[in-house]
């Protein structure tokens, strides 16, 4: 008699088996997130300098249309008022066309506590959600709404000192002797006002990995390690002497 061996067949995983699947599947995943953190940081860094270019093409449009005069980094300090006393709010049009985006409380660069920033003045990283971003800004003394709406500061530094209640008036570009070597402008958090002692020391921006975006008068921009930001307020990056 002839006897038929059976043939036994294994259907699925044992446990050890699907223990190395999941440790693989974890290893791969641990080497992936850096690199894709690596990548959003790089496109929102490259977001964040396309619209320096964009808010310095408008800048360039304001102050041809008026004299050489860039607008007030910002008007009526400390008895701050309207959305209008906000630089931006003078250059609105020359990005959008009209102020009708320009609204509070969606879209007031300075004083909406708390609306969505939806608008090239804001940087992707900071905007999205301040204080709690994957790299925590400089700043410690501004309200995490402020910059959440507003992240560009204005170079007030060449238009120093104001008078009475205009700390920060506007000034002819051409007052900068050294456009290659002096920011226009940089992130900062303070209602988009930028100067030397106001960065270090209440309002400035380091969201990019430790570094900020600062697009100079001559239109190229940079990103700047913290440790490579002037100091003092006589540098030519500041001064524009």
């Amino acid at each position: 008699m002839v006897h038929l061996s059976r043939c036994q067949t294994r259907h699925g995983f044992t446990l050890i088996e699907l223990l190395v699947v999941i440790s693989i599947i974890a290893l791969l995943i641990a080497l992936l997130l850096p690199a894709l953190q690596r990548a959003r940081d790089a496109a929102a860094n490259v977001t964040c300098l396309t619209q320096e270019h964009q808010i310095a093409m408008a800048l360039a449009g304001y102050t041809e249309d008026h004299q050489g005069y860039l607008p007030a980094p910002h008007a009526n300090v400390p008895a701050s008022t309207t959305q209008g006393d906000a630089w931006g709010y003078a250059v609105w049009p020359y990005v959008y066309g009209d102020r009708s985006g320009f609204r509070y409380p969606d879209n007031d660069l300075q004083y909406n506590a708390g609306g969505p920033a939806r608008n090239v003045f804001t940087c992707p990283v900071t905007g999205q959600q301040g204080h709690n971003t994957p790299h925590p800004p400089l700043a410690t003394q501004v309200p995490t709404s402020t910059f959440t709406i507003f992240s560009y500061g204005l170079n007030a530094t060449p238009g120093l000192p104001g008078t009475g209640t205009n700390w920060f008036p506007g000034y002819r570009a051409d007052v900068v002797l050294q456009p290659a070597a002096t920011m226009e402008i940089f992130e900062d958090a303070n209602g988009g006002v930028s100067y030397a002692w106001q960065y270090f020391n209440y309002s400035g921006l380091i969201p990019h990995l430790g570094a900020a975006n600062a697009l100079y008068f001559d239109a190229h921009a940079v990103t700047l390690p913290f440790a490579g930001v002037p100091v003092s307020a006589s540098d030519p990056f500041w001064s524009g002497q």
